[in-house]
């Protein structure tokens, strides 16, 4: 999985990238190896926003959240993420088995 990350109204450090690409890199078991993922980092006053977007079949999975911390908000991101990959790959695979099913039925 691959990372694009950009920083809007801030400078992005390499530590700020790296911890990033470290949590968001647990997730990259779920996703081919070419899967980008886009990370954008805001700040207004005290809140600070991370928005992730990943392209899937059929589809995007995206989260976004906002705290007064930037690690807060990139754990919240992750748990949000993980609760969509399992809903997505739960969808996936109950629809390719329930039409096996159903097409047995038939016959």
């Amino acid at each position: 999985m691959k990372f694009n990350i950009k920083g809007l109204n801030l400078s992005l450090y390499e530590s700020m990238k790296e911890r990033i690409e470290k949590k968001l890199g647990k997730l990259s078991k779920f996703f081919p190896e070419e899967t980008v993922a886009d990370v954008t980092l805001s700040t207004q006053k005290d809140n600070k926003t991370i928005e992730v977007t990943i392209p899937v079949k059929g589809g995007l999975i995206r989260a976004e959240e906002t705290s007064d911390d930037f690690n807060a908000s990139l754990d919240s991101v992750l748990e949000v993420l993980e609760r969509q990959i399992r809903r997505h790959r739960t969808k996936l695979i109950d629809r390719t088995q329930g039409a096996e099913s159903f097409a047995s039925l038939n016959a």
